[in-house]
């Protein structure tokens, strides 16, 4: 027996349709990152399934991996695409998000070599100052990738859509219509406006303008607590990742016994420890050392000591029957252990590595 994640796309589904039917705008659905932690492939796929059109990464070495693979639906690339993958992405009708007169003009170059017109969407910077052109920028940008390219989307990125006070949010969607209203980039069957990330999405349906780009919220997560607290009821996502490991061994421990690195955790009296296969190796987050959680048969038990490199202990109180323990998932909330160890659900997901095997069911 060992560790492994099992990933449920019958939740992922689920999550999917969910926000699809609260905003009744297309999804683009994001998949950057290993689609984070679930595999991009097998997500891709089944999003297709669903009715997905179209799927967003963040860099163009992972839409390279994607055209390696069957699939149907389109690819967005959101940041800076590396101009030794555009000839390959272009040929094969890839998205590419545009921020800069310099990205334009090696994708415009690029496609010329190969007779032909690249496909791309204008990126603005309404307040992230992150990628995207300025607004001072998005006039002359515009009208290259207009003239030289077949633009077919224009779109910006929230800094704190996620959060109690969305004035700057707003702000920055207000500057968004602005733009595109001087560019006549709006009200055009032929350009796609998205701006809603997961936390937009959730809160803001009224911003969905002709589509929405959720990413955690696919994967059964709230991209803050304010947004947890807000919309749980009438968004409940579902849980799509869980994290399973064996019971390897339990020991029998003495009062006065310190468990672990450094003995941080020692026991009162006389008690039992198992313990995981899992550890900080795989992507567990060592923050979780003497206060995370693991679910055996239904019930919670503490973790004790430090979380090792590839392994961990529990205290069970008793030995147990049981084989297995969950880490991560149904009864193990990937939101509180967030909280646990200062942090996002992000982070959580994308740290579980490759040495934990990934196993899908439908």
């Amino acid at each position: 027996m060992r560790p492994y994640i099992e990933i449920d796309l019958n939740a992922l589904i689920s999550n999917y349709l969910l926000l699809k039917a609260h905003v009744d705008r297309p999804l683009i659905a994001v998949i950057k990152a290993n689609a984070y932690g679930h595999g991009a492939l097998p997500v891709c796929q089944a999003l297709e399934a669903a009715g997905c059109e179209m799927v967003a990464v963040a860099r163009s070495s992972e839409a390279v991996d994607l055209l390696a693979q069957p699939r149907q639906a389109s690819i967005l690339v959101l940041g800076v695409s590396d101009v030794d993958d555009l000839p390959t992405l272009i040929t094969a009708g890839v998205t590419l998000g545009v921020s800069t007169a310099k990205e334009a003009k090696q994708i415009i170059d690029a496609a010329a070599k190969l007779g032909l017109r690249a496909k791309t969407h204008l990126k603005l910077d309404t307040g992230m100052r992150r990628l995207g052109a300025l607004p001072s920028d998005a006039a002359a940008l515009a009208d290259t990738l207009t003239n030289h390219t077949d633009l077919c989307g224009v779109y910006t990125h929230f800094a704190a859509a996620d959060e109690p006070c969305l004035d700057s949010a707003e702000q920055q969607y207000e500057q968004f219509n602005q733009l595109c209203n001087a560019l006549s980039l709006s009200n055009n069957p032929n350009i796609c406006r998205h701006v809603a990330n997961s936390a937009a999405t959730m809160l803001k349906p009224e911003w969905a303008l002709d589509a929405v780009r959720p990413g955690i919220a696919l994967y059964g997560s709230y991209p803050s607590e304010h947004v947890r607290a807000r919309c749980q009821q009438q968004l409940p996502l579902q849980t799509t990742l869980s994290v399973y490991s064996p019971i390897s061994q339990q020991k029998t421990l003495a009062a006065g016994d310190a468990v672990s690195y450094g003995g941080t955790w020692v026991a009162e009296h006389a008690t039992v420890i198992g313990h995981s296969q899992v550890g900080y190796g795989d992507g567990y987050m060592r923050h979780l050392s003497g206060k995370g959680q693991v679910s055996i048969d239904g019930r919670i038990y503490p973790i004790v000591g430090r979380v090792c490199m590839d392994q961990f202990a529990v205290n069970l109180g008793q030995t147990t029957d049981c084989k297995w323990m969950e880490l991560l998932g149904k009864n193990v909330n990937i939101d509180d252990m967030a909280s646990q160890c200062a942090t996002i659900g992000y982070e959580i997901l994308t740290h579980l590595n490759s040495r934990l095997p990934r196993v899908y069911r439908r």
